[in-house]
């Protein structure tokens, strides 16, 4: 496969990856600006499926207090 024809996926999109883990802090702060926004698709890569699960898991950890609102 040449360069070209290749996709630069994130983190979470290895295969076999179903669950995104509210607890998962590193994860979570790749995906999350300075500003503690979550990042939009263009800048994460990945799948929408994968992204809308990411976003549900990030606003699952803010109201367990892990991740925070605002910075």
């Amino acid at each position: 496969m040449s360069k070209q024809n290749r996709k630069a996926f994130g983190q979470m999109c290895v295969p076999g990856t179903n669950y995104v883990d509210y607890k998962n802090l590193p994860l979570m702060r790749q995906y999350v600006s300075i500003n503690k926004r979550i990042k939009p698709r263009y800048y994460t890569r990945a799948p929408l499926v994968l992204q809308k699960r990411l976003a549900r898991a990030i606003k699952n950890a803010r109201h367990m207090a892990l991740v925070p609102f605002v910075k």
